[in-house]
């Protein structure tokens, strides 16, 4: 698969720690289905180490009208994710103290 990366990059947070990372895209990410990839920084933290708790992704699908297609190129990049028949797009239920929100197409 083609890709474009690795690009560096970086932000300073508002505690002056900065945040430091790179990316790498691929050309054709299927309208944003297929993911990119983050490479944080040795000197940094997983933002996650510090991010507030209370909100998880109970559910994550990929959705495609070509969904074997999509299916073989998620397991080229080893990612696992459910594939549904659909209009192309990501879909993902919310899930938190205040209850379930579902995004989507």
């Amino acid at each position: 698969m083609a890709y474009n990366g690795p690009r560096a990059g970086s932000r300073t947070q508002p505690d002056g720690a900065t945040l430091r990372w790179a990316t790498l895209h691929l050309v054709d990410d299927r309208g944003g289905v297929l993911p990119f990839f983050i490479d944080w920084g040795e000197s940094t933290a997983h933002p996650a180490d510090t991010a507030p708790g209370g909100l998880r992704i109970a559910r994550l699908a990929a959705k495609a009208l070509d969904e074997e297609s999509l299916r073989s190129e998620l397991a080229v990049l080893g990612v696992e994710m459910a594939v549904e028949p659909g209009m192309t797009g990501l879909w993902a239920v919310l899930s938190g103290p205040g209850g379930s929100l579902a995004i989507g197409p």
